[in-house]
C-alpha cells in the first residue's frame, strides 16, 4: 500500500512538471512570435 501511494505522488509531481515545461514552451514560444512580429513590422515601415 505505501509503495502505491509514493508512485501515485510521483506520477503526480511529474503530471506538475509536465504542465509547467509545457505552460513555459507556450510562453516562450508566444512571446517569440509577438518579437518576430514586431520586428516584421518595423523592417516593413
Amino acid at each position: 500500500r505505501l509503495m502505491r501511494i509514493e508512485f501515485v505522488a510521483r506520477s503526480e509531481q511529474f503530471f506538475l512538471l509536465c504542465w509547467y515545461f509545457l505552460f513555459k514552451t507556450v510562453l516562450s514560444g508566444s512571446c517569440y512570435v509577438q518579437g518576430m512580429e514586431q520586428k516584421e513590422r518595423m523592417t516593413s515601415r
